[in-house]
C-alpha cells in the first residue's frame, strides 16, 4: 500500500540566519520535522586554500512501540542514547571542505541525502552523500570539479530513539557510540571503533575493521569480526534465561570478563583471555595464546597453535561436566579441575594439578606432570616422560 503524504516548507529569518523547517505529514508515520541552520565557516580553517564549513541540522519523528529504526550512513561519528519520549530525534553536524561557503552549499544541494522516512510502519534515516554511498552499498563518485572544490565531507549524528524499538545501524566509516538503552540492537560497521554500554537487549555486531568494547549488555550477544581487538565486560543476566555469547573472529585479541551464558568463541588469530564464566565454553582456535578461568561449566577446546591455561574450570552446579582439550601444538596448564578431564595432544609438554575426576591423555610428544587428581589416570603417550603421585595410574 503507498503512503499518503502532504509536505509544507517554512522559511524564515531569525537571529542572522536562515531556518528551514520542514513538516512531512504521513498517513502511517505522523510527522516529520526537520530544522537546518545557515552554513558557517569554521573558525579554525582546514588551510590556506580550503575551509571548513559547518551546518547543523535536526530531525524528529514520533513512532509507536514495536517499529524498526534502521540508520543508513555515510562517514561521521554516531552516537545513540535513549529518548526521553515516543520521538525519534537526530542531531546532525555536517562538515564540507571546500574552496567558499558557496561551494559547499552547492555540494549539499547536490549530493546530501539526510532524512526519516516511515516505510510501512518501519523507520528509517539516511544519512550520508549520494557519492559515498547508495542503496547497494557502492560508491557513485563526484564529478571532477565538486571533487576539486569540496574535497572532503562528512556527517556527525546524535540520535535519540524511543526504548523498544529494534535498532539497527548501517555504518561505513567513523566510531559508533551506543549507550543506556532498552533496545535491542544491530550494527553493521565497515571501519571505525565501536563501544557499547548499559544496553538492556540483545546485541549483535557485524565488523570488518576497527576495535570493539561493549560493557554491561543484559541480552544475547553475537559478534562477527574481520579485524580489530574485542572487549567485553558484565555480559548477560543471571536471573534471565539461559544467554548465549557468540563470537566469530579472524583477527585481534579478545578480552572478556564477568559473563553468564553459554559461550562460543571461533578465533583465527590472536589471544584469547576469559575469566569469570556462568556457563559452558567451547573455543576453537587457530593462532594465539588462550588463557581461561573461572568458567563455572564445561571447557572445550580445539587449538592448532599456542600455549593453554585454565584454571577454576567445572566448579558450578551444572551436569554432565567436562573438561575436552584437543591441541596440535603448544604447551598446556591447567588447575584446579571440578570434572574428569579428555586430552589429546600432538605437542607439547601437559601440566595438570587438582583433578576432581578421571584424566584421559593421548599424547605423541612432550613430557606429562598431573598431580592431585581424585580418578584414574590413563596416558596413551609416544614420546615423553609421564611424571604423577597419583595411585591409580593406567599407562597404555
Amino acid at each position: 500500500m503507498k503512503t499518503l503524504f502532504e509536505t509544507i516548507i517554512f522559511i524564515f529569518k531569525s537571529k542572522g540566519f536562515l531556518t528551514l523547517v520542514l513538516v512531512t505529514w504521513c498517513f502511517l508515520a505522523g510527522a516529520q520535522t526537520m530544522e537546518i541552520e545557515e552554513t558557517i565557516k569554521n573558525k579554525q580553517g582546514f588551510s590556506l586554500i580550503y575551509g571548513k564549513y559547518v551546518t547543523k541540522a535536526k530531525l524528529t519523528m514520533p513512532v509507536d512501540n514495536g517499529y524498526k529504526f534502521t540508520v543508513n550512513c555515510g562517514a561521521g561519528d554516531i552516537e545513540v542514547i535513549q529518548s526521553e519520549n515516543n520521538e525519534i530525534k537526530v542531531e546532525a553536524m555536517i562538515l564540507n571542505t571546500g574552496l567558499g561557503k558557496g561551494n559547499a552549499i552547492k555540494f549539499m544541494e547536490k549530493y546530501l541525502q539526510l532524512e526519516l522516512d516511515n516505510q510501512g510502519g518501519d523507520i528509517y534515516l539516511k544519512s550520508f552523500f549520494e557519492g559515498q554511498y547508495n542503496k547497494k552499498g557502492t560508491s557513485k563518485g563526484y564529478s571532477f570539479g565538486n571533487m576539486f572544490m569540496t574535497p572532503g565531507s562528512k556527517i556527525h549524528l546524535k540520535i535519540m530513539v524511543p526504548e523498544g524499538l529494534q535498532v539497527r545501524i548501517n555504518d561505513k566509516s567513523g566510531p559508533v557510540k551506543i549507550e543506556n538503552l532498552k533496545n535491542d540492537v544491530d550494527v553493521n560497521d565497515k571501519s571505525g571503533r565501536i563501544e557499547l554500554k548499559n544496553i538492556d537487549g540483545s546485541v549483535e555486531i557485524r565488523d570488518k575493521s576497527g576495535a570493539i568494547t561493549i560493557n554491561d549488555i543484559s541480552g544475547n550477544l553475537k559478534i562477527t569480526d574481520a579485524s580489530g581487538g574485542i572487549e567485553l565486560k558484565n555480559i548477560g543476566k543471571e536471573n534471565n534465561e539461559i544467554n548465549y555469547i557468540e563470537i566469530k573472529d579472524k583477527s585481534g585479541k579478545i578480552k572478556a570478563n564477568n559473563l553468564v551464558g553459554n559461550a562460543f568463541i571461533r578465533d583465527h588469530s590472536g589471544q584469547i583471555y576469559f575469566s569469570s564464566l556462568a556457563g559452558n565454553l567451547e573455543v576453537r582456535d587457530g593462532s594465539g595464546c588462550i588463557n581461561l578461568s573461572q568458567i563455572d561449566g564445561s571447557l572445550s577446546v580445539s587449538d592448532r597453535s599456542g600455549k593453554i591455561y585454565f584454571s577454576e574450570v567445572a566448579l558450578g552446579k551444572y551436569d554432565n561436566k567436562i573438561v575436552d582439550i584437543k591441541d596440535r601444538s603448544g604447551g598446556i596448564v591447567g588447575n584446579s579441575i571440578g570434572s574428569a578431564v579428555k586430552m589429546i595432544d600432538r605437542s607439547g609438554g601437559i601440566r595438570l594439578r587438582g583433578i576432581d575426576g578421571d584424566v584421559d591423555i593421548k599424547d605423541r610428544s612432550g613430557g606429562i606432570s598431573v598431580h592431585e587428581i581424585q580418578g584414574t589416570l590413563t596416558v596413551r603417550d609416544k614420546s615423553g616422560k609421564v611424571n604423577s603421585n597419583n595411585y591409580w595410574v593406567k599407562k597404555q
